[in-house]
């Protein structure tokens, strides 16, 4: 009878060691996927933040700039109320467009340079973050 109670009580020690083991290791992962989520979402927010600002500066170097010397051309109607202005187009340099457009790639190259080094570095924090294991140590 003892003997039972005591292998009982053995096996009782083992699952709890055994679930301390599990709970652990579930702590880490769960930890693990924590820091991994965080870090591609703030990859994920950096990148598209830094598309935003692109596009943004590509569409202000491309914008076409209405001149104070544009002609306006007045199309009138019978009626005062429904007269309407055309404005007439003027084409851009072909020199200035391709200016903006080396301007717009240039920053655009800076930009890719950045971003890359950034995810290199952070890689590298992460490589040797994850290289200094506690959980080793909590398993002892």
């Amino acid at each position: 009878m003892q003997d039972n109670t005591l292998e009982l009580e053995e096996q009782k020690k083992y699952l709890d060691r055994q679930t301390k083991l599990y709970e652990i290791a579930l702590k880490d992962d769960l930890g693990e996927l924590k820091e991994d989520i965080k870090r591609k979402g703030t990859k994920a927010l950096l990148l598209g933040g830094i598309a935003l600002a692109g596009l943004l500066i590509f569409r202000k170097l491309s914008r076409k700039k209405e001149k104070p010397g544009q002609i306006k051309k007045k199309v009138f109607y019978p009626d005062p109320e429904t007269q309407m202005v055309v404005h007439q187009p003027k084409q851009e340099s072909p020199i200035l467009s391709m200016i903006k457009e080396h301007i717009a790639l240039f920053l655009i190259g800076i930009i890719k340079e950045k971003i890359a080094a950034y995810i290199r570095d952070a890689e590298l924090k992460y490589i040797a973050n994850t290289t200094k294991n506690p959980k080793d140590e909590n398993l002892q």
